[in-house]
């Protein structure tokens, strides 16, 4: 929200290891498209897509993976739309 994308990236990415990669990994992609930095953002939402497919597999907050997955390939079309 206030803008230092970088520094929230890093934070997720200390907090993948939490358990919740496919929520992590979604919102280091929307910190990449608000940088422009379309190609890692495509990058990012294909790892969430990839984790909440896990999530599934597993039976894992089922609910939640599916809407992460739709939300992301929602990202991949416009990150890939914008340059990505």
């Amino acid at each position: 929200m206030s803008g230092e994308y970088e520094q929230a990236i890093s934070a997720w990415q200390q907090a993948m290891g939490g358990g919740n990669a496919g929520q992590a990994n979604q919102q280091i992609a929307t910190c990449y498209q608000r940088l422009g930095r379309h190609k890692e953002a495509v990058a990012s939402f294909q790892n969430a897509i990839k984790s909440y497919q896990q999530d599934i597999a597993s039976g894992r907050n089922v609910e939640d993976a599916r809407r992460g997955i739709r939300s992301s390939e929602l990202g991949v079309t416009v990150s890939q739309r914008e340059g990505g």
